[in-house]
């Protein structure tokens, strides 16, 4: 695979349906296992977070065709990966990894750490995120909270 064999973009209102699609692909089987898919309550979330302007949204493209989204905030000292999703078919081809360090070289270049979780339903992504160097700071009844802080160059 390429060293970079992805491109990010923008997200628009026109990739609204796709963000929908992204949505339900990656994590319903996640959600099922949890609580059960509850469509309506599942859409209305949805909707109410695409709403939301502090959440920056990427389109992972790889060929021209949209197969993820990634969702970002951003602090002074951290980015915090609200969720990145890769399509089904697109997945196991090293594209979320790519994702990832390009997010932690950014993150390394702005001196920042950068915070993510991840259902403890999912552990292939939980051991994507511990291979990357992500530690577990926390968690909740669904969920590992993990962190990759920014190393700092240290001169002897």
């Amino acid at each position: 695979m390429a060293e970079q064999d992805y491109r990010l973009r923008p997200c628009t209102e026109a990739d609204h349906d796709f963000c929908w699609e992204i949505r339900i692909d990656s994590y319903r089987a996640y959600v099922e296992r949890l609580w059960g898919w509850d469509e309506a309550w599942q859409r209305a979330r949805f909707e109410k977070n695409m709403k939301d302007q502090t959440i920056h949204r990427r389109l992972i493209e790889r060929d021209g065709e949209a197969i993820g989204l990634l969702e970002l905030t951003c602090a002074e000292a951290v980015t915090n990966i609200k969720n990145i999703q890769v399509m089904s078919t697109s997945q196991g081809a090293g594209i979320g990894t790519q994702v990832m360090r390009g997010l932690m070289a950014d993150a390394r270049e702005a001196g920042k750490d950068v915070s993510l979780q991840v259902f403890m339903s999912n552990p292939r992504a939980w051991a994507l995120y511990e291979r990357l160097g992500f530690k577990e700071t926390g968690r909740s009844a669904t969920h590992v909270h993990m962190r990759w802080v920014c190393p700092t160059d240290q001169q002897d």
